[in-house]
């Protein structure tokens, strides 16, 4: 699990046309390299732009991820407090 995960209007700046695109393209759902480009029209090394960001991930397989976390509460660390 990548916790909790906040919508895509907030984790990518409104100006940013291409990291919009590419992260539509995404999902917590694995999707092969070659399928990315297809969907966002734009070129596979942008992925390796947006891993170095921390925008996505590789998860083996060239297989990518849409990898957007903010610090999570989890319940079980909850139900201690």
């Amino acid at each position: 699990m990548l916790g909790a995960q906040i919508d895509l209007a907030a984790a990518v700046p409104p100006g940013d046309p291409q990291e919009r695109a590419l992260l539509e393209a995404l999902s917590r759902e694995p999707r092969h390299i070659d399928e990315v480009p297809r969907a966002s029209g734009l070129p596979s090394v942008t992925l390796a732009l947006m891993d170095l960001k921390g925008r996505v991930r590789e998860v083996g397989g060239l297989q990518y991820v849409r990898l957007r976390e903010k610090s999570a509460v989890y319940e079980a660390e909850a139900a201690r407090s």
